[in-house]
């Protein structure tokens, strides 16, 4: 079973003033009391006069002095605020842009359990694995690199790394061969929304690979694809029911996970409602429908020849 990559970077830039420390619906601000305390030490209004320079309220808008602020209270082990610091070392705002110092406060920040700074740190991770994977930004080709790469946003639960490493792991593409371990990165992403790796765990329990033979399992999670969209998993779920592969035959429940796919472009359920058309299979027989259905999957490139 060949699975292909994503090639899309990851987008790991941070919004500075959309997810600041407190937002200015909820600051109830007294601009003297706040920088009084703020320069007596006290982290939280260090904290929130970052944020009123980050958002301009009650004070003239300045990222220098928002980063200031943060940077206080970070050196005094504050994670929120050494996410923060990461942030702008980020972006470049109110500081020169340093990736490695970004990081550098971001795992500093991560090893304390702020969740916003690991799922950064994935992000960035994932990104940079993909530029080594597939050669981008003027990077060659780097396999080890991109791995290595990947093995790190996966242990900070990045999602996309997790689908991306259980394919090379399927494909045996730079490491040892593993279903197992493939059916678990793929459940790790699964979990948290990633379709295509929905869509891989249902085509590795339909086919017994690393896991049990489970069509049960293997419908389940075509329909959490299918649901978000996915033509390959509604195709493979009108397959399964017109053939009852585990299941009881249903036509009807065929037909719509077709009709789904079909409305997408994906030929093959355009080919296979052209069938049920044609024979009456799940619907009554009509020529009309059956061979508009056929022409739209051949004008898609589907070879009559290629069908079971």
């Amino acid at each position: 079973m060949k699975r292909i990559i994503s090639a899309s970077l990851v987008c790991i830039s941070i919004g500075l003033s959309s997810t600041a420390y407190s937002s200015a619906d909820n600051m109830d601000i007294d601009t003297e009391v706040v920088m009084t305390a703020a320069e007596r030490g006290d982290v939280e209004s260090q904290k929130k006069a970052g944020s009123m320079y980050m958002l301009g309220v009650g004070v003239e808008q300045s990222f220098e002095k928002s980063f200031d602020w943060f940077l206080k209270a970070a050196k005094q082990g504050d994670p929120q605020a050494q996410y923060w610091i990461g942030a702008f070392y980020e972006k470049g705002n109110g500081v020169e842009k340093d990736l490695l110092e970004a990081i550098s406060w971001y795992e500093k920040s991560a090893t304390k359990g702020y969740e916003e700074s690991q799922k950064a740190l994935g992000q960035f991770y994932s990104a940079l694995a993909m530029v080594y994977l597939h050669g981008l930004a003027g990077k060659p080709k780097n396999i080890e690199t991109a791995i290595n790469n990947l093995n790190k946003a996966v242990e900070y639960g990045d999602p996309e790394a997790q689908y991306n490493l259980a394919v090379l792991y399927a494909n045996g593409n730079g490491v040892e061969q593993n279903y197992e371990e493939a059916v678990r990165l793929y459940q790790l992403s699964a979990a948290q929304g990633v379709v295509q790796a929905q869509y891989n765990l249902g085509g590795l329990y339909l086919e017994g690979i690393g896991v049990d033979q489970n069509i049960k399992m293997a419908v389940d999670w075509y329909e959490k694809a299918a649901n978000n969209g996915y033509a390959q998993a509604q195709t493979n779920l009108g397959l399964i029911f017109s053939k009852g592969e585990g299941l009881l035959q249903d036509y009807e429940v065929a037909r719509a996970w077709f009709l789904k796919a079909a409305e997408q472009g994906e030929m093959v359920a355009q080919r296979e409602l052209s069938s049920m058309y044609l024979f009456g299979r799940g619907v009554s027989m009509d020529f009309v429908k059956a061979h508009m259905w056929a022409n739209i999957a051949a004008s898609n490139g589907y070879d009559i020849e290629q069908r079971d």
